[in-house]
This record gives C-alpha cells, structure tokens and sequence, in this order.
C-alpha cells in the first residue's frame, strides 16, 4: 500500500519519497462523496428552481388570461349592445304604430331579420374568438358602401329621432373589404353619437 519514487544520488546514494496509498484511496473516496453530495444539493436546489418557476408561470398565465377573458366579455357586451338597440327601437317603433306607411313597416321588419341574423353570426364569431384566442382572417368582399351607409342611417333616424341627420352621399359606392366589420364601426360610432352627444 505505499507507492514509491526513489532518485539516485551521488557515492550510490538513493533518495527515497513514498506516500501511502490508502491516504489517496481515502482521500479519492472523499472527494468523490463530496461531489456526490455537491451533485445532489444542486439538483435539489434546481429542482425546487424549475418548480418555483413554473408555478410563478402558471401564476402569470392564469393571470393574463383572466385579463384576456375581461377584455373578451367586455368586448362581446359593446358588439351585441348595438344590434340590440337597433331591434329594441324597431320593436317599439312597430309596437306604438309609429311607423307611417306600410313600406316603413316592411323595411323595419326587414332590418329586425337582418340584425338578428347579425347577431347570430357576432356570437358564432364571438365564440370563435374565446375559443381561438385571437382574431381570425377576414376575407374581403366588394359591395356597396352607400347601401350599407343608408340602411345605417335610417336606423338611427328611426331609433333616434331627436337627433337630427343631413345624408349626402354617392348612389353607388363600391368598396373591397369586410362588409360585417364595417357595418360593426358604422353602428358603434352611430350607438355613441346617440349616447354621448346633445340632441
């Protein structure tokens, strides 16, 4: 168990250096423990990291998507407030006989099933969104923006008369895009003048 160097020196002289062996196998068997337990300390210790980590994660995403799903709701309550307006006042426009001719009866009817359709096709896109988590593609179409305009502004003459209306616009006037999203800007900005302005 002794490992040995000797070097020679003059007049048949040898130096001798030895050490014993046991001392480096305890002395390896202790340096490998430590690293051992250096080993194990630090994957504990990244193991408690990695896990306050993804807790705090976790933490911050819930978060965010309780933020998203408030953003969401509120959202979803401005865009279904306006089609409801529109059928709230066509409704009781047709209930107390307001309306004069039987063409203005027809056409109020005709606007009462196209904003329902159009609530029905905001809650599909709606649901869409909750479940997508984000705005999908629109594809642009071509149509008549002056139509669109029109129908829009006869609503609110009809639901708001208080409010007075100076319409000038173009017969026709074609335009590429998404009609449904239009129709969205051109009522929500009518909803506020109706809410937020004098008479």
């Amino acid at each position: 168990h002794i490992r040995a160097i000797a070097m020679e020196l003059p007049e048949n002289e040898f130096l001798l250096f030895a050490i014993s062996t046991q001392d480096l196998d305890r002395k390896v068997r202790s340096n490998q423990l430590r690293l051992l337990a250096f080993i194990l300390i630090a994957n504990f210790l990244a193991s408690l990291i990695i896990i306050w980590n993804s807790k705090r994660n976790r933490v911050r995403n819930e978060r965010e998507r309780l933020q998203r799903m408030q953003e969401f709701l509120g959202d979803a309550a401005h865009e279904l407030r306006t089609p409801l307006t529109v059928i709230r006042g066509y409704s009781e426009l047709l209930a107390l006989k307001k309306l004069p001719t039987v063409e203005d009866e027809k056409r109020a009817f005709e606007r009462l099933g196209s904003e329902i359709a159009r609530m029905d096709s905001l809650i599909t896109d709606l649901l869409l969104l909750a479940e997508l988590g984000e705005t999908k593609t629109v594809t642009p179409s071509l149509f008549d923006l002056s139509e669109v305009l029109l129908n829009h502004v006869n609503d609110f003459k009809a639901i708001s008369p208080a409010h007075p209306v100076t319409f000038i616009c173009d017969e026709v006037i074609e335009y590429s895009g998404s009609q449904v999203h239009l129709q969205r800007l051109i009522q929500n900005a009518l909803l506020n003048i109706d809410r937020h302005t004098p008479k």
